[in-house]
């Protein structure tokens, strides 16, 4: 059937110009979270990144659960700014 015979055939996904958008996605992001305040790079880290729950991230960063929901919140619109700001793709 069309179902099997796409599932042994690449995915657009896997195309060379996919993994290489990501990889220039990821380049960027990095270097963008570099820029971050130090406390917004670390909560990103923690729950993006490491998946941690907001108990454990403000746990690990010494803070209450909203005040880390908080930083988190904002530490994504910066990034988010930042992103904006850069060229396309």
């Amino acid at each position: 059937s069309t179902a099997q015979m796409a599932a042994f055939l690449p995915g657009r996904e896997d195309a060379p110009s996919a993994i290489a958008e990501r990889r220039e996605r990821a380049v960027i992001l990095a270097d963008l979270m570099s820029q971050l305040a130090p406390d917004h790079r670390e909560v990103l880290m923690l729950r993006n990144l490491q998946g941690l729950a907001f108990q454990e991230v403000a746990e690990r960063m010494d803070r209450s659960v909203p005040a880390a929901k908080m930083l988190w919140v904002r530490a994504i619109k910066h990034l988010r700014e930042r992103y904006m700001r850069q060229d396309p793709i």
